[in-house]
């Protein structure tokens, strides 16, 4: 009787208090993953205890590959153990690798973690899947040994959660990220200081504090000379707070450095908000032309893309158009068959 390629997922992420959005991503893809009945799959994490699962990853994690008789371990957050039986085939998802080129972000302990893993994981992994082909040429600046092993697989969105209300609009601005350096959330300040006397609305930060968050005395001046009334942090809230935020924004703005994918920018185009989005790094593949770019270090430019889009109605109409036709673009149906077919790929060959 023909016995059914055995796959194991990390699911660590999942284990967490908070997800992240790492964690929504594997929560998304392994609900359509896991309909395809050609492999035996099994979930596997550690218990939520903390500090508990860097110890699971690479003690635990192995010996499971064992008892459960892997074929394969796909590990969907850019991290593997650092030994794995031979025999045992490895796919992982790197989404980006912030950590090299933004070293500043990371915490020195952090750093090297992820420069030990890394130095293993581009020789053992059998294939390596990353977000975009903006993050596959970093993996390759970064790991050239990696050639030939990388391969491109975007992720979707759920268009039947983040969804299109058609409410009325209010005069406010939307954030919504982490609070961290690479995040670049001063040019927003920068830029409404220059304009706000022009325009009516508020900005609205969503968003957490994490190690990144520099402690910028010019950032703080920047939010104390805007009348604290037009500037609103609502802190961490759910996702349908999130969802008619998007809805009700005149604007969401992306600032941002750094992203390997960029979900909240496919997050408000399906929510029918029209953005305005850093010209870095893999945002412009997300975007396409249904975003407006500008220069995340020039709060000038950034002013100006804020008063077109706020003071020209039908520029904003065009653009909401155009984002929820873009998003039909990024499918979690059509990303999952692309794993499939890589992962028979590794299995067979």
């Amino acid at each position: 009787m023909f016995k059914k390629p055995k796959i194991l997922i990390d699911a660590q992420m999942l284990s967490r208090n908070q997800i992240t959005g790492i964690g929504r991503y594997i929560e998304e893809l392994l609900t359509f993953l896991t309909k395809y009945e050609e492999f035996d799959w099994e979930i596997v994490k550690p218990k939520p205890i903390k500090g508990y699962r860097t110890i699971w990853e690479h003690t635990l994690l192995p010996i499971e590959t064992l008892i459960k008789k892997a074929d394969l371990l796909f590990s969907p957050s850019n991290i593997i153990p650092l030994y794995l039986p031979k025999k045992v085939k490895v796919i992982v998802t790197v989404h980006d690798v912030r950590v090299k080129a933004f070293p500043e972000t990371f915490s020195r302990n952090t750093r090297m973690y992820y420069n030990l893993i890394y130095s293993y994981l581009f020789k053992r992994a059998n294939a390596v899947i990353t977000v975009s082909e903006f993050s596959k040429s970093e993996i390759l600046k970064y790991f050239p040994e990696s050639e030939g092993k990388v391969y491109v697989i975007p992720n979707g969105i759920n268009t039947q959660k983040f969804r299109f209300l058609n409410i009325p609009k209010k005069k406010q601005i939307l954030f919504i990220g982490a609070i961290a350096k690479h995040k670049n959330i001063k040019v927003i300040f920068e830029s409404f200081s220059r304009i706000y006397k022009l325009i009516p609305h508020k900005i609205v930060i969503v968003g957490s504090k994490d190690s990144g968050m520099p402690q910028d005395e010019e950032m703080f001046k920047l939010i104390n000379s805007i009348p604290q009334e037009r500037i609103i942090f609502t802190g961490k809230i759910g996702d349908e707070e999130v969802i008619n935020l998007y809805n009700e924004s005149e604007v969401f703005i992306f600032p941002s450095l750094y992203e390997g994918f960029g979900f909240p920018v496919l997050e408000a185009m399906s929510c029918g908000c029209p953005v305005i989005a850093s010209n870095r790094s893999s945002i412009p593949e997300v975007c396409g032309d249904a975003g407006i770019l500008f220069d995340p270090e020039n709060p000038e430019d950034l002013a100006q893309k804020i008063l077109e889009v706020t003071q020209n109605e039908n520029l904003a109409k065009d653009l909401i158009k155009k984002g929820l036709e873009r998003v039909k673009s990024f499918s979690w149906e059509e990303t999952s068959k692309m794993y499939i077919s890589l992962m028979k790929k590794v299995i067979y060959e």
